[in-house]
């Protein structure tokens, strides 16, 4: 089972032996629910220094397949007026350098509260699969800032709010990154309203288990 067909094609930059079991898969989409919130908190992005600034946020790790450097690489060559602030959130902060559009928040526990103080969603995936932070975004009606790659892709045709990066150049990722900071807010809130809408539509945990309901049922009847 694939969680959708998209990440088929990230199956196969991990190795190309993926192409027959793809060719005979069949396709469970993949659905979540961010945790409750935590008591303990963690990724604290309130304060003064954010007050009226736009907000994007990265969620995952320093590994390469996520496009961390590639990110840090476009955040270098963003104008200094642009009202933009990146909160990272994951990689330990000694993993983020010190730049004024930077803001680390190491190891999150809160997600739900952290999708509630942002703007938007940056995936920069240089491979992706069907990433769960992503669901969980569109579930917080976030909109998406997504590397047009492998399940990334799949957000795009279920309808959720997404602007596509082409490539992972830091120009390219630079100029998304622009034009979300520049869209006006009745824009951002309907992109974030897409998202919403996709996740209640399609990509809710009751969804997942009901797919995986048919698949036992078909398999139970031979078909």
């Amino acid at each position: 089972m694939f969680p959708c067909f998209e990440a088929t094609d990230s199956f196969r930059i991990i190795d190309s032996r993926f192409d027959a079991l793809a060719a005979r898969a069949q396709f469970v989409l993949s659905g979540a629910a961010a945790p409750a919130a935590s008591v303990s908190g963690g990724g604290d992005l309130s304060g003064p220094p954010l007050e009226g600034k736009r907000v994007a946020l990265y969620l995952g790790s320093a590994e390469p397949y996520r496009g961390f450097d590639a990110l840090l690489a476009a955040a270098e060559m963003l104008s200094p007026s642009l009202n933009l602030t990146i909160a990272i959130a994951g990689p330990p902060p000694s993993k983020v350098p010190e730049h004024p559009r930077l803001r680390p928040l190491g190891r999150v526990d809160d997600v739900a509260a952290v999708f509630a103080s942002v703007d938007f969603l940056i995936n920069v995936n240089r491979f992706s699969l069907f990433d769960l932070s992503t669901i969980e975004a569109a579930e917080a009606g976030k909109p998406l800032l997504l590397h047009a790659v492998g399940g990334n892709r799949a957000f795009e045709r279920l309808g959720a709010g997404c602007v596509m990066l082409p490539d992972l150049e830091p120009a390219t990722i630079a100029a998304g990154l622009t034009r979300m900071a520049s869209l006006e807010e009745s824009t951002l809130v309907a992109l974030g309203s897409q998202s919403r809408d996709c996740w209640e539509r399609q990509l809710t945990p009751r969804h997942m288990w009901e797919r995986h309901l048919v698949l036992y049922d078909a398999a139970k009847a031979g078909t």
